[in-house]
């Protein structure tokens, strides 16, 4: 899933870029929507003996992918939300970020973006303009999450930064110097 994760930053194409027609039928947006469709096929596969709750902090940007991809398909090709091949694959990306925020409760917030973008009217955009809705990471950052600035109550000195176990009786961490 990460590798597809991967393909998809490396070939989603620039926002600004969705309005050119020739960018629909580019291989760039092509690899993206295969790769969508893997990312698709993995977590159902993940979900028959496994929950999401069992993935690690990193697998959140697997379906936050997944879902700009999904986004960007929407946005170029003009689908509805109700398109039942759409609707499906939503389906299965918000179980996934459901089922990651049991665990990683960051999660309800891609999951707020991907609402927020279902449920905004779709307006006509000029054709120099970007579509707004696709930039999930941008939709974090706009949304005001200051509940996720917390005092962790200790500081962190040198002391906890330095390795623990075996070396430390061979090595002397305080007056450590590389050539």
């Amino acid at each position: 899933m990460q590798y597809h994760t991967a393909i998809i930053i490396l070939n989603r194409p620039p926002r600004h870029l969705f309005r050119d027609p020739p960018i629909a039928e580019s291989q760039d947006v092509k690899t993206c929507y295969q790769s969508l469709e893997w990312i698709i096929k993995l977590l159902r596969i993940y979900a028959r003996s496994y929950q999401y709750a069992h993935l690690p902090a990193t697998s959140i940007h697997i379906p936050a992918s997944a879902a700009s991809v999904i986004m960007m398909r929407r946005y170029i090709e003009g689908t509805p939300w109700d398109d039942p091949v759409l609707s499906k694959q939503l389906d299965t990306i918000l179980s996934a970020i459901d089922g990651i925020s049991q665990t990683w409760p960051c999660a309800k917030q891609v999951r707020g973006v991907i609402t927020a973008a279902m449920k905004s009217p779709t307006k006509e955009l000029s054709r120099n303009e970007s579509p707004e809705t696709f930039d999930l990471m941008a939709g974090l950052s706009e949304n005001n999450f200051d509940s996720m600035n917390f005092d962790l109550g200790f500081e962190i000195h040198d002391e906890l930064l330095a390795p623990d176990g075996f070396f430390n009786e061979l090595i002397d961490w305080n007056n450590l110097s590389f050539p």
